[in-house]
Order: structure tokens, then sequence, then C-alpha cells
């Protein structure tokens, strides 16, 4: 069974696997990527976690379903992933990181239109939420053009 969930013309998504451990780190340590996101985590904390998501397709509800975002030449361009926030009412939340070398290509966009038809055709999803700090002006650009609508403002 291939690890490819989804490809276009130019990228493809496939499950994260051990192999992909060093651009995990590289990119949870990017203080700069990371800025939006959280605080960087220890190196132990980020291992357990990267344990945690290569779990493939076999999650339970608050755990991420993590893919590795590649051109279709085998280059890396990011991370992308869907979590099961709600069993009760199918909400599934997205997120990304796409590398600093590779933002502002359309690459972002693009996978999470190969990303939600997928999870779509694959579970029972009633709802996809994603969460974006206001000031992140990339990020709400990429969920306004996969047809994310802003339903409130956290403070």
């Amino acid at each position: 069974m291939s690890s490819y969930i989804a490809l276009s013309e130019r990228i493809c998504l496939r499950l994260m696997a051990a192999q992909d451990w060093p651009i995990f780190l590289r990119l949870n340590q990017d203080q700069q990527l990371n800025q939006y996101i959280r605080e960087v985590d220890t190196e132990d904390v980020l291992l357990e976690r990267f344990k945690q998501r290569c779990k493939g397709l076999d999650i339970d509800c608050g755990e991420w379903i993590s893919l590795v975002v590649e051109s279709v030449s085998g280059d890396f361009i990011g991370l992308m992933g869907i979590c099961l926030i709600d069993e009760a009412l199918q909400q599934w939340e997205v997120g990304y990181l796409i590398a600093q070398d590779q933002q502002g290509k359309g690459y972002a966009t693009e996978a999470l239109q190969l990303l939600l038809p997928w999870a779509i055709a694959h579970f029972a999803v009633h709802k996809v939420v994603a969460r974006c700090v206001a000031t992140n002006l990339g990020s709400a650009r990429v969920l306004q053009k996969c047809g994310f609508k802003q339903e409130g403002l956290l403070r």
C-alpha cells in the first residue's frame, strides 16, 4: 500500500513516516515558522509528538493524521495534518507548516485543496475548521482560497 494519499501536477501528500524525523524536527524548532503556532518545544517533547503523529490513519479523537507535502520530484515542501476534534459532531481541524523557502508559491493552498476532498471521502466529515492568528495574513489567504469562512476571532 502506498503512503501517498493525494497528488496533483506539482505536489503530493504522503503519510509521515520514521524517516521524516529530521524534517519534522527542523520545522518544529524553527522560531520564525512557529511564531504563529506555539512556543518551540524541546527535542524530547518533539520526538514524542513525532512518534504519535507517525501512527498513520489509526488515530483516536484528538490525534493528528500527519502528512508530508512534497514536490512530485520528491523535494520537501512542508507538513500538514488533520485531526478529529469532536467525534460526536464529526468536526475536524486542519493545520500546515510550510518550509520558509517554499512559502509564497501556492503550495499550502494546493495541499489543502488536495487534503480536503481526500478527508471527506475517507472519513465522516461534517465540518472542517482551522485556526489562524489574525496577523498571519498568508495563512488567512490560504484558508480563504480554500473556501473557509471566518466564524470568530479569539482574543
